[in-house]
């Protein structure tokens, strides 16, 4: 089972040295044990963000930066488990680290539609 963890903290500020070997520990240990997939952090949001939204084939762009809380994602993760308890025991260390907000998890399809391309030899080179 994979899933995607969106994390959304409770405010975004910089990490401390003590937070990041903390988090270094934990995702070495994460890779290690082929749960840690794929990860990356985002910063507060700016002007370089934008957010596109679609409805009856007209399409809204609307430039950031996004400032309510409720907007605000600190980075995903893409973990593969055995099990619903796997997944939140996982969640429940990353946030013992990272401290107040909360995380999202979706179920990912068993197999991605890059993965079906490339098997069958369609996918771009």
């Amino acid at each position: 089972m994979r899933y995607l963890s969106l994390w959304k903290p409770t405010e975004i500020t910089p990490p401390s040295p003590a937070l990041i070997e903390k988090m270094t520990a934990f995702m070495t240990e994460a890779i290690q044990k082929g749960v840690l997939l794929a990860t990356e952090g985002f910063g507060p949001s700016s002007h370089n963000d934008i957010k596109v939204r679609a409805r009856r084939g007209d399409y809204t762009v609307v430039d950031g930066p996004f400032s309510e809380a409720k907007e605000l994602i600190g980075g995903f993760a893409i973990m593969q488990v055995s099990s619903r308890d796997e997944i939140l025991e996982w969640t429940r260390r990353f946030m013992e680290i990272c401290g107040d907000g909360e995380c999202e998890l979706h179920l990912l399809s068993d197999v991605s539609p890059v993965d079906q391309l490339k098997a069958t030899g369609n996918a771009p080179r």
